[in-house]
């Protein structure tokens, strides 16, 4: 998402020529802070900051040592790691040092995106990082608490009005696990609600669009994997699939978590991503012997499905994630606070 942020900034125009993302864009739930200043407020009044005077409370924080910042900062968490990123990048007022100013999704709407090639990819069950950090004794928790914690584990608690959050959780859980209770037998569901939330919705709606609304090409892919000593089999977890991470454990040195001699399957799919990666940095476009990555087309998510070395092909129209249902919720975030070209703050 980092990366993605700088296509929509008037600082970075002209200071790169192609961007990659792997696992994150501007319009993931997780990219933009919703809700910053009652969260900045909170911070304050744990570290005795509160000051009705704005600039004030900014003075005081400023003065706390970064090491208590951080360390009253997990104090925002309501359980585990949830909300995910209580403090994020902010939509700015405009001022000469502004970095963004206007929302993507509204920059997205008027092709305001920096005239750069985008190319992105996300893992096929980026939820397992999520998966992985509920160990089985927290099921019976999970369910007791659904209808307390969802806004805050599936990232809407300043997205729906306080009477509708109820209702969003209960329609969440009835998509995803029907009438069944959240236990190890069907965890994978859980990682399917964690991969369209945090990940796969975000990805075919930003493909999609600056693909339509851009002047640059973008190139999609699916990175599916699973011949390879990946992070499920390092860490020990109890779930199957290719988690968020699995790409870059592979593309780069892991000692000391990982001390093993790469496979040739592994050897052969991590050079045919660093093929990838050389001919787009080179020629703009990814590619490699036998195997043509195409562009988004306006309108149709064109993306590549990596399976193997030997197994990579293109498919057209793919569907991902359960891009209806989220739409269906109308979380107020992305399109839904993009009114007439005006962004709605949430404050």
């Amino acid at each position: 998402a980092s990366v993605h942020f700088h296509y929509f900034s008037p600082k970075s125009r002209g200071l790169f020529h192609k961007g990659i993302s792997q696992s994150g864009n501007v319009l993931m739930p997780w990219a933009i802070q919703e809700g910053a200043l009652k969260e900045a407020k909170k911070l304050a009044a744990l570290l005795n900051c509160e000051d009705a005077n704005i600039r004030n409370m900014i003075y005081c924080l400023k003065q706390v040592p970064v090491e208590e910042l951080v360390l009253k900062t997990r104090d925002i968490y309501r359980f585990n790691i949830y909300p995910l990123s209580p403090f994020a990048p902010v939509v700015e007022v405009d001022t000469d040092t502004s970095f963004m100013t206007k929302h993507p999704y509204q920059q997205l709407l008027s092709g305001e995106v920096n005239n750069v090639p985008w190319l992105t990819w996300i893992t096929s069950e980026e939820g397992i990082i999520f998966s992985a950090l509920q160990p089985p004794a927290s099921y019976a928790e999970i369910e007791k608490h659904w209808d307390e914690w969802s806004p805050y584990m599936f990232d809407y608690q300043y997205a729906v009005a306080e009477s509708q959050k109820k209702a969003v959780a209960r329609r969440i859980k009835s998509y995803y696990f029907q009438d069944e209770k959240l236990c190890q037998d069907n965890i994978n569901k859980f990682t399917d609600l964690m991969s369209d939330r945090y990940f796969n919705v975000g990805f075919e709606r930003a493909v999609i669009m600056q693909a339509k609304f851009g002047k640059s090409p973008v190139y999609a892919g699916l990175y599916k994997f699973n011949k390879t000593e990946g992070l499920v089999k390092l860490f020990g977890l109890a779930v199957e699939g290719v988690m968020h991470g699995d790409d870059v454990a592979l593309l780069h040195d892991l000692k000391p978590i990982r001390d093993i001699k790469l496979s040739k399957p592994e050897t052969e799919m991590k050079n045919l991503l660093l093929d990838f990666l050389v001919s787009y940095a080179k020629n703009g476009k990814p590619g490699a012997d036998g195997v043509h990555w195409e562009p988004v087309t306006p309108g149709k998510l064109n993306c590549l499905l990596m399976h193997d070395a030997d197994d990579c092909n293109m498919v057209e129209n793919v569907e991902i994630s359960a891009k209806a249902f989220w739409d269906s919720l109308e979380l107020k975030e992305n399109g839904n606070i993009v009114r007439n070209g005006t962004t709605i703050p949430i404050i």
